[in-house]
């Protein structure tokens, strides 16, 4: 059995954004995101993906996620 990658879907999108927002705020226009340079040499491993959208309250709200799909942070800007 091969390694299971990261793979990123619109449920699993609006889940994550959903869990890093204040409650009661809601999302609109999200996005999958790439974190990192693009480069021929760096590793797709050292990359990171998530998600991100804005708030009706017009915050920014981002979840960052590694290959592996160990998620590394989410954070909300006001």
């Amino acid at each position: 059995m091969g390694m299971n990658l990261f793979h990123l879907t619109n449920e699993a999108m609006e889940q994550a954004l959903a869990k890093a927002m204040m409650p009661g705020d809601r999302f609109s226009c999200p996005v999958y995101v790439s974190f990192g340079r693009a480069s021929a040499f760096s590793s797709s491993l050292t990359n990171q993906y998530g998600y991100a959208a804005v708030t009706e309250s017009n915050c920014l709200v981002v979840v960052r996620y590694n290959m592996l799909g160990m998620k590394l942070s989410s954070q909300y800007y006001a």
